[in-house]
């Protein structure tokens, strides 16, 4: 029973920030660029990107805690610990980049200060935040998709 809600609770965080990055890349950041215009719907990434980093250190953490706790359980932990290093490096980038980037805009004018730097910074922003997107689709199957799996193929069929 715990283990359940403790995958259920790991499903609902990766869910969080994977499926929020995601609805937020493929249409968020195009209608509000369409309705408010690409500098104005920066300032908005800006916030939400926030959120999103905060949510992904929080899924890392929990991840670690899955993998110190089954490390020993024939779950192929290097791999998961690995992905999970990959993400970790990514968020670490991710929040210094945000950080820089944060220093490259005048929020109370809604104006970018060195438009050049910005948008090279921006770039790997982006780059990065799509490595660790993949990395996650590796994480949540290595950690629920084949031990779930797995479960399957041992039961008794009818």
């Amino acid at each position: 029973m715990i283990r359940s809600m403790w995958q259920c609770l790991l499903i609902m965080f990766w869910a969080s920030w994977w499926g929020g990055l995601t609805f937020y890349g493929l249409f968020v950041v195009r209608e509000a660029s369409e309705v408010v215009g690409q500098t104005t719907e920066g300032f908005v990434t800006q916030r939400v990107t926030q959120w999103l980093n905060w949510v992904a250190t929080a899924l890392i953490v929990l991840l670690l805690i899955e993998v110190l706790h089954t490390w020993r359980t024939g779950r192929p932990w290097r791999a998961v610990s690995a992905a999970i290093l990959v993400m970790a490096a990514a968020q670490l980038a991710l929040f210094a980049l945000h950080r820089m980037l944060d220093h490259l805009v005048n929020s109370s004018e809604q104006t970018i200060l060195a438009p050049e730097r910005f948008h090279a910074l921006h770039e790997w922003y982006l780059t990065i935040t799509t490595m660790q997107w993949v990395t996650g689709i590796v994480v949540v199957w290595l950690v629920v998709g084949r031990p779930l799996a797995a479960t399957r193929n041992r039961e008794p069929s009818a």
